[in-house]
């Protein structure tokens, strides 16, 4: 199994989820989706301070999560040589711990 990596976020989790992001409904908002099993709306974050932010609030998040061959496309595409690299990515979701 490939490592997973993703080099802006740090989170830990009071609770992880097993759920998969693809799988929960969508809403008005692309990021954020609402998880039909606990009944709570589920933020997507792409930096610590959104994390963060969540976190204050007691909001559960997503975030998405990169092998190496997805780094390696993805600055391909950001290169204008590559092709895009965003489907399907791993995404841990849960409730951040509080500090």
């Amino acid at each position: 199994m490939p490592i997973l990596v993703n080099p802006i976020i740090n989170c830990e989790f009071e609770y992880e989820c097993d759920l998969n992001w693809d799988l929960l409904t969508n809403t008005n908002d692309p990021m954020v989706r609402f998880c039909g099993q606990c009944k709570k709306e589920v933020k997507l974050c792409l930096s610590n301070e959104q994390i963060d932010k969540a976190r204050e609030m007691g909001t559960c998040i997503a975030f998405p999560m990169y092998d190496e061959e997805r780094i390696a496309k993805i600055k391909a595409y950001e290169a204008g040589t590559g092709e895009w690299p965003f489907e399907p990515i791993d995404m841990p979701m849960g409730l951040p711990k509080r500090e």
